[in-house]
């Protein structure tokens, strides 16, 4: 599935340090809720950006759906590196506040086509509809 990905994205990209990376995706989706009777709908896309010593930093900042619900939950991008073969799971937390898990996270693909899939992780059930993402890696 992710080789099919890799063919049907296509982006540019050029890597300058601490710098924001295209990321051409279908961000996840899904039903989130806070309570018997609340719910709505969430659409988690990634970023992505340069980091130090080669790292790249994958976030997820939920917006204004920290404030329907979207707080007491995670997304997962889990990628692999087409050009290196490197692949990983990564979680982070979108909104801010006292939850544990980070709002960023460090990856380290190497140079080259990063590909994957992004989750929204619930305990409110199956939910959801995996995203695709795609960026290029300076």
């Amino acid at each position: 599935m992710l080789a099919a990905v890799a063919v049907a994205m296509t982006g540019t990209a050029g890597a300058a340090s601490a710098a924001p990376l295209p990321v051409v995706q279908s961000p996840a989706q899904g039903i989130i809720t806070t309570g018997i009777g609340y719910w709505t709908i969430w659409s988690a896309p990634i970023r992505v950006r340069t980091g130090p010593r080669g790292a790249v930093l994958i976030s997820s900042p939920g917006g204004d759906a920290c404030d329907r619900g979207a707080a007491g939950h995670y997304v997962r991008f889990d990628y692999t590196s087409v050009s290196t073969g490197r692949s990983g799971s990564v979680t982070v937390r979108p909104c801010p506040g006292p939850f544990s898990g980070q709002l960023e996270a460090a990856i380290f693909p190497g140079a080259g086509r990063l590909i994957g899939t992004i989750h929204i992780l619930s305990d409110g059930g199956p939910w959801q509809v995996p995203g695709v993402a795609s960026a290029a890696v300076g």
